[in-house]
C-alpha cells in the first residue's frame, strides 16, 4: 500500500508503507516530514500493516488530531481511496502495483506465417552483379562530377549533362550589399555594448547584498524590506513549548504551542511600517547588532532550549542562535523586546500563566462586569468598564480547553453591553447634531461631553469623533 499526497506542498509524492510503522510530523525525525505546518505536532501519527495484513494509522496524541474521510479518528484501518487528513497536508491510500510479476512473465512467442511452397529461383552469381552495378554508377558518376564544375564556374549547363532536362544557368548565391552588412554589423556591436553596460550596473547595485551581513555590522542601510523572525522553543520528554512570531511586511503573525497544556495560540494582525522600524530601533539600540557569533552553543541535555532572532531589512541580515547555553545580555534584550510587543499588541499575557491562575482571574473580572453593568446607570463610564471586564474573561480563558461555562456567559454579556452603549452613543451624536442645527450650542456641548464620559478611551474612535465636534461647538459659545 502506498500514501499519495493529494493536497499540500509535496503534491503527488508517494510514500510506500509496510510492517515498520512511518512516522508523520514536523520533526526532522518523522519518516514523512510536513514542514511550515503549525497544525501538524512534531510527531503527529503514523501508519503501519498490521498481521492481517491492513492498513492501520494512528494518531500520536496530536494537538489538531488526524482525520480519515473527514472524521477525527485515534486509531483507524485504512483502505485504497480513503483519504487522511493531517493539518493542512491530505493524503490519499492507494494499492501499490505488482509489477514484479508482470516483469517475470515471458513474453509471448512471435506468431509465424503458415509455411508455404517455394519456388526454385536462379540467380546470377554475386560477383556477376556487383561488376555489372560498377560499371553501370561508372557514367553516371562522370555526369555529375562535370555538372558541378560548371555550377562552380557560373557556366550553362549543356543538356546533355542535365540527365534529360533543358540547359540551365548555374545559379549564383545572392550577396548583401556592402552597406547594410556593415550597418547590421554596427547594431550588433551596440546592443553588446548595451548589454555588457547593464550587466555592471546591475552588479555594482545588487552585489553588496549578496553576502549576508557579518557579525558586528549595523543593520542601518535599506529599509525598503523589514522581516522580523523570532523562535523559543523548550523541549523535554514532558512537554514541548514553542513561541514564534514573524513579522513581515504590514503584518506580524504568533503562533504559540504548549503540548502539555493543550494549548494552541494563533494570532495575526495588520501593524505600521513605523511600529516595525521602531522596534528594530530598540532591538538595535540593545546591541543586538553587535553579537560577533551567529550561533551560541553549549552541551547536549535532557531538555532543549533554543532561541533564534533573524532580522533583515534591505538586504541584510543578521541572525543569532542561541542553543543549550545562557544567551548574551544584548540577545535578553532583544527577546524581551519582542515578548513584551506580543503581550502587549497580541495579548497574549494568559499564555506563561497557569490555568488555575487564568481560571480565578476570569471568574474575578466575569463578577465586576457584572456589577458594572448593573450600574450602569450610576455612573456614565461603568457600561464601558463592564464591556472591558468581559473581553478580559474571553482572553483568560482563550487558550483553555474545554472552557468553563463562563467564557459563553462572557461573549453573551459582552454583546448585550456593546449593543446598549451603541444604542445610547448613536442617541447622543443625533441629539448633539440636532442642536447644532438649531444653534442650541450649549445642549450640542452637553451630549458630546457625555459621549466623551460614556467612552472614556482616548484611542477610541467613537471619543476622537466627539472631541473634534465638540471643539468646533465650544467655538460658538460666548467666552466667559
Amino acid at each position: 500500500m502506498k500514501l499519495r499526497i493529494l493536497q499540500g506542498r509535496r503534491r503527488g509524492r508517494e510514500y510506500s508503507v509496510g510492517k515498520d510503522p512511518v512516522t508523520i510530523g514536523r520533526a526532522p525525525q518523522c519518516d514523512i516530514i510536513i514542514p511550515d505546518d503549525q497544525l501538524v505536532s512534531s510527531e503527529h501519527a503514523d501508519v503501519r500493516m498490521d498481521e492481517q495484513g491492513q492498513l492501520v494509522i494512528r494518531d500520536l496524541e496530536s494537538v489538531n488530531g488526524t482525520e480519515v474521510n473527514g472524521e477525527s479518528v485515534e486509531e483507524s484501518v485504512l483502505k485504497p481511496g480513503d483519504e487522511v487528513a493531517i493539518g493542512s497536508t491530505v493524503f490519499e491510500v492507494i494499492e501499490e502495483a505488482d509489477r514484479r510479476a508482470r516483469e517475470s512473465e515471458p513474453p509471448p512467442p512471435p506468431k509465424r506465417a503458415p509455411a508455404t511452397e517455394r519456388l526454385p529461383v536462379v540467380t546470377k552469381p554475386a560477383t556477376e552483379d556487383v561488376e555489372e552495378k560498377v560499371e553501370e554508377e561508372r557514367p553516371r558518376k562522370k555526369k555529375m562530377e562535370e555538372v558541378e564544375e560548371a555550377e562552380e564556374a557560373g557556366e550553362e549547363v549543356p543538356a546533355e549533362l542535365n540527365f534529360g532536362g533543358k540547359p540551365k544557368r548555374a545559379a549564383k548565391k545572392p550577396t548583401a550589399p556592402i552597406g547594410r552588412r556593415l550597418m547590421s554589423l554596427a547594431l550588433t556591436a551596440v546592443i553588446v555594448i548595451v548589454i555588457i553596460a547593464g550587466g555592471i550596473f546591475i552588479w555594482t547595485q545588487i552585489q553588496p547584498g549578496i553576502q549576508r551581513m557579518a557579525p558586528g555590522v549595523s543593520m542601518g542601510g535599506d529599509s525598503r524590506r523589514l522581516d522580523l523572525f523570532y523562535e523559543k522553543v523548550h523541549a523535554s520528554t514532558q512537554n514541548i513549548f514553542r513561541f514564534a512570531l514573524r513579522f513581515s511586511g504590514d503584518k506580524v503573525t504568533l503562533n504559540v504551542d504548549d503540548l502539555k497544556q493543550r494549548r494552541h495560540v494563533q494570532r495575526e494582525k495588520k501593524v505600521s511600517e513605523n511600529l516595525a522600524i521602531e522596534l528594530i530601533r530598540q532591538i538595535e539600540n540593545g546591541s543586538f547588532d553587535k553579537l560577533e557569533k551567529p550561533k551560541y552553543g553549549g552541551f547536549p541535555a535532557d531538555q532543549q532550549e533554543m532561541a533564534v532572532i533573524e532580522l533583515t531589512r534591505g538586504t541584510r541580515v543578521k541572525r543569532v542562535e542561541i542553543e543549550n547555553t545562557i544567551a548574551p545580555d544584548a540577545f535578553v534584550n532583544a527577546q524581551k523586546v519582542l515578548e513584551d510587543f506580543a503581550q502587549n499588541e497580541l495579548g497574549i499575557a494568559a499564555i506563561n500563566r497557569s490555568r488555575e491562575e487564568l481560571i480565578k482571574e476570569a471568574d474575578d473580572a466575569l463578577l465586576r462586569g457584572k456589577q458594572l453593568f448593573e450600574q450602569r446607570d450610576v455612573a456614565d463610564a461603568n457600561l464601558y468598564n463592564a464591556i472591558k471586564a468581559f473581553q478580559l474573561v474571553q482572553i483568560d480563558l482563550e487558550i483553555i480547553e474545554p472552557k468553563p461555562a463562563n467564557y459563553a456567559v462572557a461573549v453573551q454579556s459582552e454583546t448585550t453591553a456593546k449593543d446598549m452603549l451603541k444604542e445610547r452613543i448613536n442617541n447622543l451624536r443625533f441629539n448633539a447634531e440636532q442642536a447644532s442645527k438649531l444653534g442650541e450650542w450649549t445642549k450640542a456641548q452637553t451630549c458630546l461631553s457625555e459621549i466623551l464620559a460614556r467612552v472614556p478611551d482616548r484611542e477610541d474612535e467613537r471619543y476622537k469623533e466627539a472631541d473634534r465636534k465638540l471643539i468646533g461647538v465650544q467655538g460658538h459659545l460666548p467666552r466667559r
